[in-house]
């Protein structure tokens, strides 16, 4: 009889450990599928549109420091060559960011899915899975927050190349005819 009774007072207790488990598991899901929109606004705001006007501006920056000789300019024309190259200088920048989303968002899978499987199979340390929820919350919140930042920069960059790469386009093939 008193074995019965460690047997149901062990169950009991073992049972009481896994009460907040789907709480936990219903925390890392939602962690999960913002994951997943992370991904999917980075797979709609790639870096391929700002790289092939990087590369394009290079080639530009490079014919109009080759040909350019003159020592006049029109103050505005100078002032967009100059916006030009700043983009130029900003877009390695850009990259690195990209990646770095890129990279720590499969990180995140990863973790997320190794938390997951622990929690569902008790594996670990059962008192911090709550510390560890919190901390993934935490890293997830802070690759939003890069995201947000490579997005608008990205937007910033690609609408300024585009306002500008026409005209400098121009300006540097003129040198070469002229």
């Amino acid at each position: 009889m008193k074995f019965l009774l460690f047997i149901s007072i062990l169950i009991t207790f073992f049972s009481c450990s896994d009460l907040s488990k789907g709480e936990q598991l219903k925390s890392l899901k939602t962690l999960e599928q913002t994951i997943d929109s992370v991904e999917a606004v980075l797979i709609e705001n790639s870096f391929d549109e700002v790289d092939r006007y990087f590369a394009d501006a290079k080639i530009v920056q490079s014919r109009i420091k080759e040909n350019y000789d003159s020592d006049t300019i029109s103050m505005q024309l100078a002032m967009k060559v100059d916006k030009y190259k700043n983009l130029t200088l900003k877009t390695p920048t850009l990259k690195q960011s990209y990646l770095k989303v890129l990279e720590d968002t499969k990180k995140m899978k990863v973790s997320l899915s190794n938390l997951h499987d622990d929690i569902d199979l008790g594996n670990g340390n059962r008192a911090a899975y709550d510390k560890y929820i919190e901390d993934e919350h935490k890293k997830v919140i802070l690759l939003r927050k890069i995201l947000v930042k490579y997005v608008s920069e990205r937007k910033y960059l690609i609408e300024n190349y585009r306002l500008l790469h026409d005209e400098i386009y121009s300006f540097s093939f003129d040198l070469i005819t002229n």
